[in-house]
């Protein structure tokens, strides 16, 4: 199954926010979508969920319009963001019935997984806890049973242990009719198992490859000015700069031949990140 994002455009009034954004989301994969506050990771995951309307381009299942399909096809695709669509006097079984009734999934399960994250299943939406109310939604979007789930910055208010028990929970329900997408502002945690990245920035998409071959390909190449102007090799140069009195250069590609006195450091996505967007917000 493959759901495709082409030239996909979106304005706020006067506001350009997505600027001919196009995606690509095959089953069996995990991606990350990395990108700076206000760089339109949440909006473009709204327009994708068919939450929010979108100016030009297509979003297409299979080839086939996805806001055009019946019901049952729509179920084909869940989200975890930040929304809240929850009355906050529901009792938490509650809401976890209506889920699975709506959703046509197992209940039981459903609540077996809420006991594993320790939310209390009779306390108030209202009482959760920043980190609850986070972990709850994760919970709801793994157990839709849609084939393509969302998770917009499914970290927010966890700590470590709870972080790594919901990647182990994501990594038990993914197979190979299952895709994730995931955006997150802890790069290399969501690096260290996803299959496939995107960088966001300035309304477009910058970067995107394979995450394991671009976290091969990325330095940081210290030196003299003469020293970096002599390596060689296959590369594009995404940053410059200056750090403890020596010049630098983030380069992505291949080297071929480097200076005996110039020092390379592999960078890993976070770094790379940093210095492909450090420049500006990405508004």
């Amino acid at each position: 199954m493959k759901l495709e994002v082409k030239n996909l455009r979106k304005r706020y009034g006067q506001n350009l926010v997505l600027d001919s954004i196009s995606l690509t989301f095959e089953s069996g994969n995990i991606y990350g979508l990395f990108g700076r506050n206000g760089a339109g990771k949440s909006t473009l995951f709204r327009c994708i969920n068919d939450l929010l309307p979108y100016d030009d381009g297509s979003i297409l299942l299979d080839g086939a319009e996805y806001r055009d399909l019946a019901k049952e096809k729509r179920k084909l695709l869940a989200i975890a963001n930040e929304d809240n669509l929850f009355p906050a006097d529901a009792n938490i079984k509650a809401m976890a019935c209506a889920y699975a009734y709506v959703r046509n999934i197992d209940e039981e399960k459903l609540l077996s997984d809420i006991d594993r994250f320790s939310i209390p299943a009779r306390k108030k939406w209202e009482k959760l806890s920043t980190g609850e109310r986070t972990m709850l939604k994760n919970v709801f979007a793994i157990n839709s049973g849609a084939s393509f789930i969302f998770l917009d910055e499914p970290v927010l208010g966890l700590d470590a242990i709870n972080r790594d028990e919901l990647y182990r929970r994501l990594l038990e329900d993914f197979s190979e009719e299952k895709t994730y997408i995931i955006s997150s502002h802890i790069i290399d945690e969501v690096a260290s198992f996803a299959s496939y990245i995107y960088f966001l920035y300035s309304k477009r998409i910058v970067l995107e490859g394979e995450s394991e071959l671009i976290q091969q390909q990325g330095f940081i190449l210290s030196g003299s000015s003469v020293d970096l102007a002599g390596v060689k090799g296959n590369f594009s140069i995404i940053s410059r700069g200056n750090r403890l009195g020596s010049e630098y250069m983030c380069i992505l590609g291949k080297i071929e031949e480097i200076p005996a006195s110039v020092k390379a450091e592999k960078t890993d996505l976070q770094q790379l990140f940093i210095e492909m967007t450090k420049g500006g917000n990405g508004k």
